[in-house]
Protein backbone atom coordinates (compact mmCIF):
# COMPACT_ATOMS: atom_id res chain seq x y z
CA UNK A 1 0.00 0.00 0.00
CA UNK A 2 1.23 3.64 0.02
CA UNK A 3 0.71 6.34 2.11
CA UNK A 4 -1.90 8.40 2.36
CA UNK A 5 -2.30 12.21 3.08
CA UNK A 6 -5.11 12.70 5.97
CA UNK A 7 -7.09 15.70 6.40
CA UNK A 8 -9.31 15.26 3.58
CA UNK A 9 -13.47 14.97 3.75
CA UNK A 10 -11.95 11.10 1.81
CA UNK A 11 -9.37 10.10 4.69
CA UNK A 12 -12.10 8.05 6.94
CA UNK A 13 -13.23 6.12 4.12
CA UNK A 14 -9.59 5.16 2.73
CA UNK A 15 -8.13 4.60 6.12
CA UNK A 16 -11.34 1.95 5.93
CA UNK A 17 -10.48 0.11 3.39
CA UNK A 18 -6.92 -0.03 4.26
CA UNK A 19 -7.80 -1.54 7.46
CA UNK A 20 -10.12 -3.89 5.31
CA UNK A 21 -7.95 -4.65 3.08
CA UNK A 22 -4.89 -5.75 5.36
CA UNK A 23 -7.65 -7.93 7.18
CA UNK A 24 -8.29 -9.79 3.61
CA UNK A 25 -4.66 -10.02 2.51
CA UNK A 26 -3.89 -11.52 5.98
CA UNK A 27 -6.59 -14.15 6.16
CA UNK A 28 -4.55 -17.45 5.48
CA UNK A 29 -2.02 -16.21 8.07
CA UNK A 30 -4.46 -15.58 10.93
CA UNK A 31 -7.72 -16.62 13.44
CA UNK A 32 -10.25 -15.97 11.02
CA UNK A 33 -12.43 -14.41 14.33
CA UNK A 34 -9.35 -11.53 14.56
CA UNK A 35 -9.97 -11.05 10.41
CA UNK A 36 -13.56 -10.61 11.61
CA UNK A 37 -12.71 -8.09 14.17
CA UNK A 38 -11.04 -5.76 11.67
CA UNK A 39 -13.98 -6.14 8.96
CA UNK A 40 -16.21 -5.47 11.43
CA UNK A 41 -15.88 -3.61 14.95
CA UNK A 42 -13.48 -0.90 13.38
CA UNK A 43 -15.24 2.21 13.89
CA UNK A 44 -13.50 5.18 12.27
CA UNK A 45 -10.30 4.73 14.81
CA UNK A 46 -11.87 2.98 17.72
CA UNK A 47 -11.95 -0.92 17.43
CA UNK A 48 -14.76 -1.83 20.14
CA UNK A 49 -14.86 -5.76 21.04
CA UNK A 50 -16.65 -7.73 23.68
CA UNK A 51 -15.40 -11.15 24.55
CA UNK A 52 -15.81 -13.53 27.33
CA UNK A 53 -12.73 -14.32 28.84
CA UNK A 54 -9.56 -12.14 29.99
CA UNK A 55 -7.38 -14.81 28.24
CA UNK A 56 -9.45 -14.45 24.79
CA UNK A 57 -9.14 -10.53 24.99
CA UNK A 58 -5.47 -10.34 25.87
CA UNK A 59 -4.18 -13.29 22.50
CA UNK A 60 -6.73 -11.10 20.73
CA UNK A 61 -5.25 -7.71 21.18
CA UNK A 62 -1.63 -9.62 20.79
CA UNK A 63 -3.16 -10.96 16.86
CA UNK A 64 -4.78 -7.85 16.58
CA UNK A 65 -1.33 -6.28 16.56
CA UNK A 66 0.39 -8.12 14.67
CA UNK A 67 -2.26 -8.47 11.68
CA UNK A 68 -2.63 -4.41 11.62
CA UNK A 69 1.40 -4.12 11.84
CA UNK A 70 1.15 -6.26 8.48
CA UNK A 71 -0.66 -3.43 6.85
CA UNK A 72 1.53 -0.36 9.01
CA UNK A 73 -0.71 0.02 11.44
CA UNK A 74 0.15 0.78 15.29
CA UNK A 75 -1.90 0.38 17.52
CA UNK A 76 -2.67 2.64 20.14
CA UNK A 77 -4.59 3.85 23.62
CA UNK A 78 -5.48 0.52 24.55
CA UNK A 79 -8.51 -0.09 27.51
CA UNK A 80 -10.25 -2.76 29.07
CA UNK A 81 -12.13 -3.32 31.89
CA UNK A 82 -9.98 -6.28 32.77
CA UNK A 83 -6.42 -5.18 34.85
CA UNK A 84 -5.26 -8.73 33.01
CA UNK A 85 -5.72 -7.44 29.77
CA UNK A 86 -4.34 -4.11 30.73
CA UNK A 87 -1.15 -5.34 31.88
CA UNK A 88 -1.05 -7.54 28.66
CA UNK A 89 -0.77 -4.01 26.77
CA UNK A 90 2.79 -2.28 26.50
CA UNK A 91 2.60 0.76 28.72
CA UNK A 92 3.62 2.78 26.09
CA UNK A 93 0.92 1.44 23.89
CA UNK A 94 -1.97 1.80 26.29
CA UNK A 95 -4.69 4.77 27.13
CA UNK A 96 -3.62 7.31 28.46
CA UNK A 97 -5.93 7.25 31.52
CA UNK A 98 -3.94 3.73 32.21
CA UNK A 99 -0.72 4.32 31.09
CA UNK A 100 0.84 5.21 34.65
CA UNK A 101 -1.93 3.87 36.48
CA UNK A 102 -1.06 1.76 39.49
CA UNK A 103 -3.31 -1.47 38.64
CA UNK A 104 -3.21 -3.18 41.50
CA UNK A 105 -3.85 -0.07 43.94
CA UNK A 106 -6.19 2.64 41.69
CA UNK A 107 -9.73 2.63 40.40
CA UNK A 108 -9.69 2.61 36.22
CA UNK A 109 -10.50 5.68 34.57
CA UNK A 110 -13.20 6.77 32.82
CA UNK A 111 -12.59 6.82 28.44
CA UNK A 112 -14.42 7.82 25.34
CA UNK A 113 -15.61 5.74 23.11
CA UNK A 114 -17.10 7.07 19.96
CA UNK A 115 -18.10 9.78 21.79
CA UNK A 116 -19.79 8.26 24.97
CA UNK A 117 -18.27 7.88 28.76
CA UNK A 118 -17.42 4.48 29.42
CA UNK A 119 -16.81 3.40 32.79
CA UNK A 120 -14.03 1.12 32.79
CA UNK A 121 -14.42 0.38 36.24
CA UNK A 122 -17.62 -0.84 36.78
CA UNK A 123 -18.60 -1.75 33.41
Amino acid sequence: MAVHLFGGVWSPSCANFALRRTAEDNVDDFNADVVATVKENFFVDDCLKSLDSEGEAVETVKQLTDILAKGGFRLTKWISNSRRVIESVPPEERAKGVKNLDLSQEDLPVERALGVHWDTEHD
